[in-house]
């Protein structure tokens, strides 16, 4: 099953949260650029969910002994959300969530509501 890095996950997650709920400040100019990024990784985020990615992490912990002999080693994976069929719920949020950017772009600079 392919995966997807937990630490590269969240660099997409949070700042598309973020720049998501900066639209509701008064952040200028710059508001428009911060909601098209935050549409983007949303729809990756969507793209990565419905292609079965799972995120997970995996460690590999190395023993030696006193020589610097190696004595045994130690992997670990680590799921935060599963793949496969069991993450396209989570797709689905992600592309409600870019369609609301979307909108919310096209309503203030088309319909200037």
């Amino acid at each position: 099953m392919p995966t997807l890095e937990i630490g590269l996950w969240l660099l997409m997650v949070l700042p598309a949260a973020v720049f998501t709920f900066v639209q509701f400040t008064q952040f200028g100019t710059a508001r428009v650029a911060l909601q098209m990024i935050a549409m983007a990784l949303f729809i990756g985020l969507s793209i990565i969910h419905a292609g079965g990615f799972e995120i997970a992490t995996d460690t590999l912990t190395t023993m030696y002994n006193k020589n610097n002999m190696v004595i045994g080693t130690n992997s670990e994976h680590i799921v935060l959300i599963a793949g496969g069929e069991n993450s396209t719920w989570l797709a689905w949020i992600f592309l409600s969530l870019s369609i609301f950017n979307i909108t919310s772009l096209f309503r203030e600079k088309v319909f200037n509501f």
